[in-house]
């Protein structure tokens, strides 16, 4: 009884020395690399913009807990292109959707047209300007071998770990380089912001709206459980972007009525 009490605890020991070396050094068994150093990260958007002097860009250093560890980048960006983006935002909202009518629509293939519309513009325009923030991903997943899965959950925990408010803009809806330059951002905020950078890396996104809801989450095609809808044979799990803690598939639920959200596709053509 003695011994077998001793293998017991020795059991025990072994188990608890993993649980901790797994919440310390990450699911690989060595130290995460989390850091992307400032001057790397400033070197590489310059190779990508070189007509513009690094006194004209802005950094903004971004934090955000995932898989047990903390995080941290620098997301770099011109210091005129936010109010670039801003104004351009305001003249498409008031002369191509205020001018057709498209905001008084009610039904769910004109919601979809209006904001197919205004995702699809912000995400061709911002999109060129993320991907100093996309390689970051890239680094962590060299640096960290991470898998696809885990790469996205990296980009998901960081979006979601942005602060919620709903930005005082047309349909309350910020841009992606808004959302990263001003730290906050409302669920369609996010959930573009979200899209924008997943699609850069190369996955199969959607974003998820609905008018009965007043809601918008991201979807994306992984292979999960939980809550999902298809679109011409593939299936997109519902992503939960307002705040942290939401897994791939998991909504609330106040809004499990999959017939009141509509897909809006924009890597489709429309």
């Amino acid at each position: 009884m003695a011994l077998k009490g001793k293998n017991i605890t020795i059991i025990l020991c072994i188990i608890t020395v993993f649980l901790y070396s797994l919440l310390k050094y990450g699911y690989n068994g060595r130290d995460l690399y989390t850091y992307r150093d400032y001057s790397e990260s400033l070197d590489n958007y310059i190779d990508r913009y070189p007509d513009y002097e690094s006194s004209a860009i802005t950094a903004h250093k971004q934090g955000w807990p995932s898989f047990y560890k903390d995080w941290s980048t620098y997301w770099h960006v011109k210091e005129d292109q936010l109010q670039q983006d801003i104004e351009r935002m305001d003249s498409f909202i008031t002369k191509d959707l205020y001018t057709k009518g498209l905001p008084y629509t009610t039904t769910a293939k004109g919601r979809e047209t209006v904001f197919a519309g205004v995702f699809k513009s912000l995400w061709e325009w911002d999109e060129p300007y993320l991907g100093n923030i996309a390689e970051a991903f890239l680094w962590f997943k060299e640096k960290n071998n991470l898998t696809d899965r885990q790469m996205a959950l990296l980009v998901i925990n960081y979006v979601q770990n942005i602060p919620y408010e709903i930005p005082e803009r047309p349909f309350g809806l910020a841009s992606p380089i808004e959302v990263l330059t001003r730290n906050y951002g409302d669920c369609d905020s996010k959930s573009l912001l979200a899209f924008v950078i997943l699609s850069r890396l190369g996955y199969e996104c959607v974003i998820y709206t609905s008018f009965f809801y007043k809601h918008a989450m991201l979807g994306i095609n992984l292979p999960s459980t939980g809550y999902y809808k298809t679109w011409k044979m593939t299936n997109y799990y519902f992503v939960e972007m307002t705040t942290p803690g939401w897994d791939i598939g998991e909504i609330s639920k106040q809004t499990q009525d999959l017939d009141l959200w509509d897909i809006i596709n924009l890597q489709a053509t429309y």
